[in-house]
């Protein structure tokens, strides 16, 4: 079975080109990674027009979403039965209504969905007991709803997040593989020591960027701005829990997004579709808006403007 894959880039999105390789073959699966919704739109729009999805039996897209016009563009042709859209953040709900897509924030109650998971769950890659790929994919899902944090207190998941960030994609992806195969998700004790010196570099990162937090009010509510390039979900967090006094935090990576975190009863999705359109949005504790790059010429042209230099 020959199987194209649009996926996000994060360890989810990743999570779920895993999943594929271990259901489908490494040599059938093509993968196309978006970073956001909007280029998840244009790409599986260009692909479907050029008529590329002749030369697949499946079409998977997951952990992220696309715009209307692209569904309404899938659901007019005679496609819907080779694509499936697997999501989970709210602001994608109203996929639903198509008979290809399937968009659940929860599994149960209380237990939030994760992309990867919603993949296992549609591919039933289930064994008969707790094995390897299980404890996988539920280390994804607990560093993707950061229920490692809140529920779980184990930093085994943030730990693959790190090695992630360390090794580059292919690698890790590889690393994943091949333990998979070797039926252990331990880490070795190279992995263990790299680690110790990413948790350092982290720690040293986030104490360096909270003493640069502007505090401003935003939608009405008392938030914490921060400029990083880099870890906004561990600064994010760290944000919130040693400053109270803000309502949510935002976490501007200038080249490339705006990442919104909250620990309070706020929504935050709704404030990334205020500041950065249809295109936004994410979970109610977590989410996050593209910077066009425009503003991000903008903020160059404003920057060089108010400084003195010498030609």
């Amino acid at each position: 079975m020959k199987v194209k894959l649009f996926t996000h880039i994060d360890l989810d999105g990743i999570g779920c080109y895993i999943l594929a390789i271990y259901a489908f073959g490494i040599s059938n699966v093509d993968v196309v990674y978006c970073k956001n919704p909007q280029e998840t739109s244009d790409k599986v729009k260009e692909f479907i027009l050029n008529g590329y999805y002749s030369e697949y039996d499946c079409v998977f897209i997951t952990d992220i979403s696309i715009n209307e016009e692209v569904a309404i563009l899938i659901n007019s042709m005679d496609i819907k039965n080779i694509i499936k859209l697997l999501d989970h953040h709210k602001t994608a709900e109203f996929l639903n209504v198509y008979s290809w897509a399937t968009v659940e924030e929860y599994i149960s109650n209380d237990k939030h969905n994760c992309g990867t998971f919603a993949l296992y769950h549609y591919l039933q890659i289930y064994e008969h007991s707790i094995g390897v790929v299980d404890r996988f994919v539920e280390t994804v899902r607990q560093y993707d709803t950061w229920e490692f944090k809140t529920k779980y207190f184990t930093e085994i998941p943030k730990q693959y997040n790190d090695l992630l960030s360390i090794m580059g994609r292919e690698d890790f992806i590889n690393m994943i593989l091949q333990k998979l195969t070797n039926n252990s998700l331990e880490f070795t004790e190279v992995e263990k020591k790299l680690l110790m010196y990413e948790q350092k570099k982290i720690d040293g990162y986030i104490k360096m960027r909270k003493q640069r937090v502007i505090k401003k009010q935003v939608c009405g509510y008392s938030a914490g701005i921060v400029f990083a390039e880099r870890n906004s979900s561990e600064l994010g967090s760290d944000l919130c829990e040693t400053m109270p006094e803000l309502d949510f935090v935002m976490i501007i990576n200038p080249s490339y997004n705006i990442s919104y975190r909250t620990n309070k009863d706020i929504d935050v999705s709704k404030i990334a579709q205020q500041i950065g359109g249809k295109g936004a949005g994410g979970h109610p504790k977590a989410a996050g808006s593209t910077i066009d790059k425009k503003v991000t010429e903008g903020i160059v042209d404003w920057l060089l403007s108010e400084m003195y230099y010498e030609n």
